[in-house]
């Protein structure tokens, strides 16, 4: 049985689920990072504005947005 559940993935390799997952015994399972998503999961959870995790995200995406629209001039 295939079942999707949406997770963190912390960066000492922690991966919290977000919501309650049971299984009967150890299970194999596929992890797909999923960079974008990161940012919608910290604001859903609400993190701190001043955090340096939520700083260097911001950034990040700004200097994203910043290419993108340089290349869509182009």
């Amino acid at each position: 049985m295939l079942k999707t559940v949406e997770a963190i993935v912390e960066p000492d390799g922690t991966i919290r689920t977000l919501e309650p997952l049971r299984v009967e015994v150890a299970t194999r399972a596929i992890v797909t990072l999923l960079e974008e998503d990161v940012g919608v999961l910290f604001e859903k959870q609400q993190q701190a504005v001043d955090s340096p995790v939520w700083r260097a995200y911001q950034k990040s995406k700004q200097e994203r947005e910043e290419v993108y629209s340089r290349l869509a001039k182009s």
